[in-house]
């Protein structure tokens, strides 16, 4: 099987501004990296909260429902994905017009969104299953999970966890939701999480699941740099056709019609 490159990375469907409030980069910053590091195009998945006045809400909001006309076309080359990153157990889907405008929405697993020291795993998986048609991706699934009811089951690789993960995998296929392999995850290497991300990404090959990269970027010189989730695809000869970042028609069709063709190459 054909080995993956980064010359084969056409996005970063990962990526946080300044308006994530705990990220260090403007959105001009972002672009420029992009560029520099041969990204064709970015999504921009901020979190959103939801929190805070009406008028704190209704900016958070415009930020991220506008984000595609405000960044399309710019003189960097690099087609914006409009999107944001949601916390899983966060109530936050009163928002519908968002949710319309939005073409790339991240469920994130960030455990302080959820009573993390009393939710089970079964718990969890529901939350996930409930709500999957609202989203494109499930991101960094394996992150955290030591902190679920972590009297039971520890940071291990527990027979618990790879049901957990395997249940995951199998459901995003069957709601065809793409799974995310986290940058992130393998760089910082937290509680057994990287052991967690090849496990369910073996499973995710046999099964033919749809998966994206992101380097879950909070630092605009982070943008694009895949080598560890690249060595990680190779290792397990995933097949480049399921991965979303190397396919330009899918990337495309992430967007409205009216930016396809707008941005100068």
């Amino acid at each position: 099987m054909p080995m993956i490159t980064q010359h084969d990375i056409l996005a970063d469907l990962h990526v946080h501004t300044i308006a994530s409030v705990h990220a260090y980069s403007t959105l001009r910053e972002c672009l420029e990296e992009a560029r520099l590091h041969g990204m064709s195009y970015l999504a921009i998945t901020d979190h959103y909260y939801g929190q805070g006045s009406e008028v704190d809400k209704k900016n958070e909001s415009n930020y991220m429902s506008y984000i595609e006309d405000w960044a399309n076309p710019n003189k960097f080359g690099v087609k914006v994905i409009g999107g944001a990153e949601f916390n899983v157990g966060h109530d936050i889907f009163r928002e519908k017009r968002l949710m319309e405008d939005l073409h790339w929405k991240l469920y994130g697993l960030h455990s302080w969104f959820i009573d993390r020291e009393n939710t089970t795993l079964e718990e969890l998986f529901q939350y996930f299953e409930q709500n999957a048609s609202k989203f494109d991706a499930f991101a960094h699934i394996e992150r955290e999970l030591h902190k679920i009811d972590h009297s039971r089951y520890g940071r291990e690789l527990t027979p618990e966890i790879q049901d957990f993960l395997k249940r995951l995998v199998i459901l995003a296929k069957e709601k065809d939701i793409v799974l995310e392999v986290n940058e992130g995850t393998l760089a910082r290497k937290e509680a057994g999480a990287p052991d967690r991300l090849e496990y369910w990404l073996s499973v995710a090959r046999e099964n033919g699941n749809r998966i994206s990269l992101g380097t879950d970027a909070h630092y605009c010189e982070l943008i694009g740099n895949f080598r560890r989730s690249i060595a990680l695809l190779n290792k397990l000869e995933y097949p480049k056709e399921l991965i979303v970042n190397c396919n330009m028609e899918q990337l495309d069709a992430l967007l409205p019609a009216k930016f396809r063709d707008r941005v100068p190459k």
